[in-house]
């Protein structure tokens, strides 16, 4: 970071947003992220030319903040806001305008950081309900559920509907006039009420783009972190073109790199490459999946039934371990490196690009998930675990604890749950087996 106070005050602001696009993906591969003293001088050099800043720079700096998990001061984020708010209230034709995505990825990080208002969550909605309607890719659907996810409801539910006056196709009756809970509505149902203000095929398409997204292990890491840059890159190329600060960094950028990023969102085939060449990235055996593995078995010798990498509540938020029963989220505890410093004694940063991902999500992603679990009645923990070096029964003894740890009522739930459900899973694989066993007998009949 001491690159940026190197450059004269005219550059400060681009420099850090040059920054600000490559900071969640190093945190990701090299699990690099700057001290947060170095963070602070950063944005206090952004905050003396907050006024300069146009929709995708704003957008930019205040998403990587909040993917870094990091929260500039409040003066400093009020003269964000009100830079935000000079945005808006500019006409279309003169300002430098939030395209969809720009728009979203804002909305997001304010949601994350929580600090929306009724007034800047109705615009920027409105700004994303206004776009054309080949801007609403798959970045952009993402960002915006995630937003209803994350949100505090007391922040924005002052804010109107975008939607006609006479349309009542939104909503459920159940929200009529009366707040609820998050822990009293399915998260569906939460988020619907939250992004009701979108016309209804706009929020149909969200909804269905995120939950066919979210089948995808790490969709909201490595593989959105990624498409979202190259995606705004390619849109915000000519005003890289023409800024002195900017070309110094981009002018190796060539015509073809954009292409393939605008192809990405085009081409149903380059996109599923995309996201296998991801995939295969994720798998590369280093510290992270190898820990995960060794949590897995440990579970498994326990008798314990849990997911690596999947998906609850309803489908919507990706844990590294999940015990669905006790509703337990174990975050495995990452050691992020900061001001260069390497994670290991070799000297070589374990988890590079070539030799997969250091980390599941950004740290300012996981934090908003273990807040949203905490509020739908989750216990969640960050764990920091060694597969070497611990017996058996130590590994056991650990995770046991952090059972217990969830309190004596959550754990006999937990038991419970386990009980039931276990009796369930069994009848269902048995099912599954007879089915197979079933259509395997006819086509051999068949076949004679």
């Amino acid at each position: 970071m001491q690159c940026l106070v190197a450059f004269s005050p005219s550059w400060h602001l681009q420099v850090a947003v040059v920054l600000a696009l490559a900071l969640p993906f190093l945190s990701l591969s090299f699990g690099y992220i700057p001290a947060k003293h170095e963070l602070d001088v950063a944005a206090q050099l952004v905050q003396a030319n907050a006024d300069e800043l146009d929709g995708w720079e704003i957008s930019s700096l205040v998403w990587a903040a909040a993917r870094l998990g990091y929260r500039p001061a409040d003066h400093v984020m009020g003269t964000l806001l009100q830079q935000v708010k000079h945005i808006l209230a500019q006409p279309v034709s003169s300002r430098p305008a939030f395209g969809a995505q720009e728009a979203s990825m804002l909305v997001w990080a304010l949601a994350v950081l929580h600090e929306l208002t009724p007034s800047i969550w109705t615009a920027l909605l409105g700004a994303i309900a206004a776009a054309p309607s080949e801007s609403l890719d798959e970045v952009t659907l993402v960002h915006l559920y995630q937003a209803g996810m994350f949100a505090d409801l007391d922040q924005i539910d002052a804010a109107p509907r975008i939607a006609a006056s006479g349309d009542k196709s939104q909503g459920s009756a159940s929200w009529t006039g009366i707040k609820v809970s998050a822990a009293e509505a399915p998260l569906k149902e939460e988020v619907q009420h939250k992004l009701q203000q979108l016309p209804p095929g706009i929020f149909d398409k969200c909804q269905q783009v995120y939950s066919e997204t979210a089948q995808q292990a790490g969709f909201d890491g490595p593989y959105l972190i990624e498409l979202t840059i190259m995606l705004l890159l390619s849109k915000v190329y000519p005003c890289l073109g023409s800024s002195p600060a900017y070309r110094r960094y981009f002018h190796d950028l060539r015509g073809s790199d954009l292409a393939r990023a605008r192809q990405l969102t085009e081409d149903p085939y380059m996109l599923i490459k995309f996201k296998s060449e991801i995939a295969n990235r994720r798998a590369q055996q280093n510290n992270f999946v190898r820990q995960l593995g060794d949590i897995s078995r440990t579970l498994k010798s326990m008798g314990l039934y849990h997911q690596v990498q999947g998906p609850v509540e309803d489908g919507l938020v990706h844990v590294d371990i999940a015990l669905p029963d006790y509703k337990l989220a174990l975050f495995l505890e990452n050691a992020h490196k900061q001001q260069g410093k390497e994670a290991n004694s070799s000297g070589q940063a374990d988890g590079t690009t070539l030799n997969g991902y250091v980390a599941n999500e950004t740290p300012g992603t996981k934090q908003a998930k273990l807040q949203l679990l905490e509020q739908l009645g989750w216990k969640c923990y960050s764990v920091t675990w060694s597969e070497r070096g611990r017996s058996e029964e130590e590994k056991q003894r650990l995770l046991m604890q952090l059972i217990t740890k969830a309190g004596q009522m959550h754990t006999m739930q937990g038991r419970m749950n386990s009980m039931v459900h276990g009796t369930l899973r069994t009848v269902g694989d048995e099912k599954s087996r007879f089915q197979n066993a079933s259509v395997g007998y006819h086509l051999k009949r068949d076949k004679q």
